[in-house]
């Protein structure tokens, strides 16, 4: 090989190395909160300045723990869903190599709950220089009521620093880096885009002499199915103009807005039905299916057409609960059933 060959390679695994999302291994619950795991984290320089805000950092892998758990639950149907293996140079495998649709998915997603960590941490007090938003500037949310109590911010100096600390190991011009910062945002957005007003009366009796409200960042759920319909639509992109808008794969298509998913690379329906190290899959054998869905979690579908297995066996399962108020504590009868479990081969 060439001496630019060779040159071009160590470039091609430089960026490799701090274009995916090492910095995700914040939410295993495993790893210190002092950013200290050089061979897991493989942090920016940016990020590594940070890692001296032990409460910042802490906040960042409470979120992203949620996080990781809820894209498992968003794709436990699917035919990727989501596995994430320690053995990996990175949490979700080698498809955060790859420019499709779930990377697109996965990059919002952490984006997004790295921002929860963070934003309840500033709620419950726990950062400094940040806390509950003061709604005087904001209109009555109906009449009769009044703001109150502590409302989420999403508009501060550490939202802002946890913004740059998730787009930090993407600052290239690379479509690569530019399709990655806009997932990012999205998974913001997201959250901005379902805050919840949550009103709740005060008095003795129920009188309901105090009606106050405040603003809460949605739950994980939420966002998981914000993103998931975001996902579905994602729109694949190959280059970007001079104006900054896409030019899309699909003549036809809408141009992006920036609480969209956007991907580069061509997907193939059935790149996940093996397991694939290239993009990160495990394949679907072993998985259980539904022979009654028409979803994606049916037979058909989800064994990629290798057939599927049935079998009966006996569960127990607790019933008859009751509450026993001498002992302060539900008491339960063990009853058992039989269920069919259905598996791809």
């Amino acid at each position: 090989m060439s001496v630019r060959g060779i040159l071009c390679c160590l470039l091609f695994v430089i960026y490799i190395q701090f274009s995916v999302g090492f910095w995700w291994y914040l939410g295993e619950k495993n790893i210190p909160s002092d950013c200290h795991d050089e061979k897991k984290l493989k942090l920016t320089a940016d990020q590594k300045r940070e890692c001296g805000e032990r409460k910042f950092i802490r906040a960042l892998s409470d979120g992203l723990s949620r996080g990781i758990a809820q894209c498992g639950k968003e794709f436990s149907k699917k035919r990727w869903n989501c596995h994430t293996d320690k053995e990996y140079p990175n949490l979700f495998g080698n498809i955060v190599n790859k420019d499709l649709s779930e990377t697109g998915f996965i990059y919002a997603l952490m984006s997004a709950s790295a921002m929860v960590g963070v934003v309840e941490a500033c709620s419950d007090g726990d950062i400094y220089m940040c806390g509950c938003r003061q709604m005087k500037d904001v209109a009555d949310p109906q009449p009769g009521w009044t703001w109150g109590g502590c409302s989420d911010s999403i508009d501060n100096v550490v939202i802002d620093k946890t913004k740059r600390f998730v787009n930090s190991p993407h600052q290239g011009s690379t479509m690569p880096d530019r399709i990655k910062r806009h997932n990012n945002l999205a998974g913001s957005l997201a959250l901005e885009k379902n805050m919840e007003t949550v009103c709740k009366c005060q008095g003795l009796s129920g009188s309901c002499t105090v009606k106050t409200c405040y603003r809460r960042i949605p739950v994980m759920a939420t966002i998981g199915r914000s993103l998931l319909t975001s996902y579905k639509y994602a729109e694949r992109v190959l280059d970007t103009r001079h104006d900054g808008t896409w030019v899309l794969y699909d003549l036809q298509g809408v141009q992006p807005r920036d609480v969209d998913l956007i991907y580069m690379d061509s997907t193939n329906p059935d790149q996940f039905c093996e397991p694939n190290d290239a993009v990160g899959s495990v394949g679907t054998s072993g998985r259980l299916c539904n022979t009654a869905s028409t979803d994606s979690d049916a037979c058909a579908n989800l064994c990629c057409g290798r057939g599927h297995t049935s079998l009966r066996k006996r569960v127990n399962y607790d019933c008859n609960c009751r509450f026993v108020y001498d002992h302060l504590e539900m008491k339960c009868s063990r009853c058992n059933t039989t269920v069919t479990e259905t598996r791809c081969t």
